[in-house]
């Protein structure tokens, strides 16, 4: 018996035939199954959590965008073009329409105003506008201030 064949008996303890290799691709099959099983439901759970993400970023811009139009309606009914100055009774409590900007749509305005005295001559004003979006039962806000002052 030489060398070769004494180290080849041990690390081939068993003959190599197609009968003794029988039933690894079976195994091979169901290993190669069961990762890629695991990797698309990794996916799937990464794109729903993606378009999620999405879904909220779109309405925290639309409730962004309804505040914005509330502080603009604020201002215009604090300091009415062409007609004296109002006060912040004016302003909190006024609804702000939304119906006529299919964008907006399921969305409202909620504002309200602080007036401020600092001096006799100078008057502070904030305007707070609360926008809200709401779709399905998930809602988002975005609060926005605006101050502006009086100079007589």
């Amino acid at each position: 018996m030489n060398v070769y064949s004494s180290v080849k008996r041990f690390i081939f303890p068993m003959p190599l035939s197609y009968h003794s290799q029988r039933g690894s691709a079976l195994v091979v099959a169901i290993f190669v199954i069961v990762v890629t099983g695991l990797l698309v439901a990794t996916l799937s759970r990464l794109v729903t959590t993606s378009s999620d993400s999405v879904v909220v970023e779109v309405y925290g811009t639309r409730a962004y965008t309804a505040a914005q139009s509330g502080l603009q309606q604020g201002m215009y009914e604090l300091f009415p073009l062409n007609q004296p100055m109002a006060n912040c009774a004016a302003v909190t409590g006024t609804p702000v329409d939304l119906s006529g900007i299919p964008s907006l749509a399921n969305c409202s305005v909620t504002l309200s105003c602080q007036a401020f005295d600092y001096t006799a001559d100078d008057t502070h004003y904030r305007i707070e506008a609360l926008g809200q979006c709401e779709a399905g039962g998930q809602t988002t806000e975005r609060l926005l201030a605006m101050e502006a002052r009086t100079i007589e």
